[in-house]
């Protein structure tokens, strides 16, 4: 069932929330842990009329990683082992960055929420941004407009009170001057997919939104299914939205889910929308194996390019190894294609856990989540016919014999027939005693590829803090600049792993394609020690 909203403008806060406090955050009243991982929540009929209300319950879950999160102890064990990997070429003496204009976005409040999950681009106009429960809009200067941020679950009115909002994801399409927000949402026997419309000329004002309401699960026949971990790309007439897909009782996974809208129709709230699903047998690997974190490129440049691609990291194989599984939706004959290759791309290990400063490496309270293997995001520069996309890794840049979480990037020059596609570059981002995780990459008009990440470190004393850095055409070597410092230790779990990400943006400015939008977030000091609190940031980078 698809359900729209144009225009309506929701915007008291729901306080159902209250009810779904993390059993490790309840004594403290520290707020939500946003679940990455979904798979234990409860069944899901397709369609719920809004008009039914629900309350939902407190969700105890497992994150599915990619391997399974009993990777605490190796990950402890990987550290102190001292190994090193050479999985890429590290960064070292490339061109400068700088930052021009940085400003704080949306804050964490209450409901405190973990992970911040931040999100943003930039419009001629306007910033959209977005954490794990709100979205904001501010103007160029950085100043927040009124009646912002709002609640995502708030938005349009089509979802029913007690509805559990997270991973939220915004792009600025350039093709058509709209702004895209998704973001998923979940109660005891729902699951949906949001979609947004926002143009870009009157983000401001909520009432000229238009909201679409998908169930989760859009292949019937074969189980009741929870959406998670959204992708969201986009070419000139199309966007694309990718899901992991979770069985709604009890453990396992299912497969991805690939959903295509034609951009006509999605942004035209009087339009009938029709939804294109690849999913199940569609949706797996060139080895077999279920598609998992499939990320949708967002595409920038070209002459109205139509092509979607995709991509993915398959972490083994039996025949070869690491490979990125490329996807591409392509439009033919009245219809549109799923196609997929693979690339060989070498050694790839889960990266250990962070750490921050004010605590040793020894301190469980200091270690932060730095991800696993899944791309984090995808870029596409149809200038060049360069798809760009990145994760976190196991690394030891040297001297010390410390262990690294580290950024590895790939380019890949992508060809017809897909298989004929070829890895050009592949690097490390990150630097020595210092770990980094939860990348976003884009180009600009000279074809500099931008990495903005998250990176902390105890044995530095550096507390959860915002970098980029800048890769030239052609080259591997890049300098990490800090955008904003971290100013406590983050602690939002006492005595767990803290969840930091799951996402970070990067987007090219519409009106100076030199200049690219960084949208993360850095800890911030809350008059304790440690801290509750994130806080988003966004900064306008370039080359100087």
């Amino acid at each position: 069932m698809v359900r729209r909203s144009f225009p309506l403008l929701v915007v008291a806060m729901l306080t159902a929330s209250l009810a779904q406090i993390h059993p490790s955050a309840a004594a403290t009243g520290t707020g939500e842990v946003i679940p990455r991982g979904l798979a234990r929540a409860l069944g899901m009929p397709r369609a719920l009329p809004v008009r039914e209300a629900t309350t939902a319950r407190p969700v105890a879950i497992d994150r599915p990683l990619f391997p399974p999160d009993a990777v605490l102890a190796a990950k402890v064990a990987a550290r102190a082992s001292g190994m090193g990997f050479d999985y890429g070429v590290p960064a070292i003496g490339g061109p400068r960055i700088s930052s021009s204009f940085g400003f704080d976005a949306n804050v964490d409040a209450t409901p405190t929420t973990s992970p911040a999950d931040p999100s943003g681009a930039l419009g001629p106009n306007w910033y959209v941004t977005a954490t794990n429960v709100k979205v904001g809009v501010y103007d160029r200067s950085g100043v927040l407009q009124a009646g912002f941020p709002v609640r995502l679950r708030s938005i349009g009115g089509v979802l029913p009170p007690g509805t559990f909002d997270f991973d939220p994801k915004v792009v600025y399409d350039p093709y058509d001057d709209e702004f895209v927000l998704i973001f998923l949402a979940v109660n005891d026997t729902h699951s949906w997919i949001v979609i947004v419309a926002i143009p870009e000329s009157t983000a401001d004002d909520t009432g000229t939104w238009c909201t679409t309401r998908l169930g989760g699960d859009q292949r019937a026949g074969d189980g009741k299914q929870l959406a998670d971990y959204p992708g969201l790309g986009f070419t000139s007439d199309r966007v694309t939205v990718t899901t992991n897909q979770f069985p709604f009782r009890g453990p396992g996974y299912d497969y991805a889910q690939i959903l295509s809208f034609p951009k006509s129709r999605l942004y035209d709230c009087t339009a009938t929308l029709k939804v294109l699903v690849f999913a199940d047998k569609q949706t797996r690997n060139p080895d077999g194996s279920p598609g998992f974190t499939i990320q949708p490129a967002r595409t920038t440049g070209g002459t109205s390019p139509t092509t979607q691609f995709l991509v993915e990291f398959l972490p083994s194989t039996a025949i070869s190894g690491r490979q990125l599984i490329l996807w591409r939706l392509r439009e033919g004959a009245g219809f549109l294609t799923l196609a997929k290759a693979s690339l060989v791309v070498g050694k790839a290990v889960v990266p250990p856990f962070g750490t921050q400063g004010n605590g040793g490496t020894g301190n469980p309270d200091t270690w932060w989540d730095t991800g696993d293997l899944r791309l984090t995001d995808a870029f596409f520069d149809a200038d060049v016919g360069l798809l760009y996309t990145a994760h976190a890794v196991q690394y030891n840049f040297g001297p010390s014999a410390f262990v690294e979480s580290a950024v590895r990037w790939y380019e890949i020059d992508v060809a017809f027939p897909l298989a004929a596609s070829a890895l050009t570059r592949r690097g490390v981002v990150g630097q020595d005693l210092r770990d980094a995780a939860w990348p976003s990459v884009a180009t600009d008009a000279g074809g500099n590829l931008f990495v903005n990440y998250s990176q902390a470190s105890a044995p530095a004393g550096e507390f959860l803090s915002i970098y980029a850095a800048v890769i030239p055409p052609g080259s591997v070597n890049a300098s990490p600049i800090l955008l904003k410092a971290g100013q406590a230790r983050y602690e939002h779990a006492a005595g767990d792993i803290e969840r930091w990400g799951d996402f970070s943006s990067i987007a090219r400015d519409p009106l100076d394609a030199s200049m690219l939008a960084a949208v993360n977030a850095y800890a911030v000091d809350d008059g304790s020690a440690p801290t509750f609190l994130w806080q988003q940031h966004v900064d306008a980078v370039t080359t100087p």
